[in-house]
């Protein structure tokens, strides 16, 4: 049975296309453990999907548009230009810290039973993942507290 965890929106920003191709091919030594991962990273990229979407919704509510209702943006860094900063920084935290449950199945990582003995530091590159995962190093087994 699996647990809920919850996190906030801004997370997903961590989710990069690179962190996804580094994790996409992890194998966690176990048809279970490679199940589970594989269905929480799908679960975190739809949800950083939807996330996208209202942030570029939100983007494009706020943003100072030309004769043809296109945003303009800024040429030297590809910024979109904001006209009211204030309402959009407003909207863009109550965006980021919206709270996201995710029912999902812990995964044990047994990391001597591995061929790959980089697996911490992949899962690593995205934090708030870790929380989903045990990793027992040495017989011992060392579990990032919930934050």
């Amino acid at each position: 049975m699996g647990e809920q965890i919850v996190i906030q929106n801004g997370h997903f920003d961590l989710l990069t296309s690179d962190t996804k191709e580094a994790l996409k091919n992890l194998d966690l030594g176990s048809v279970k453990n490679n199940f589970l991962f594989s269905t929480l990273m799908e679960t975190l990229t739809k949800k950083s999907e939807i996330y996208n979407t209202e942030r570029n919704r939100i983007v494009l509510k706020y943003s100072k548009k030309d004769d043809k209702g296109e945003p303009i943006t800024n040429k030297e860094n590809q910024t979109v230009k904001i006209n009211n900063i204030q309402d959009f920084n407003k909207d863009m935290s109550e965006l980021m810290n919206i709270e996201v449950s995710i029912d999902l199945s812990k995964i044990e990582i047994d990391l001597d039973k591995l061929d790959d003995k980089n697996v911490k530091s992949k899962v690593k590159a995205t934090d708030f993942i870790l929380p989903l995962v045990t990793v027992k190093i040495a017989k011992t087994e060392v579990e990032k507290p919930k934050k």
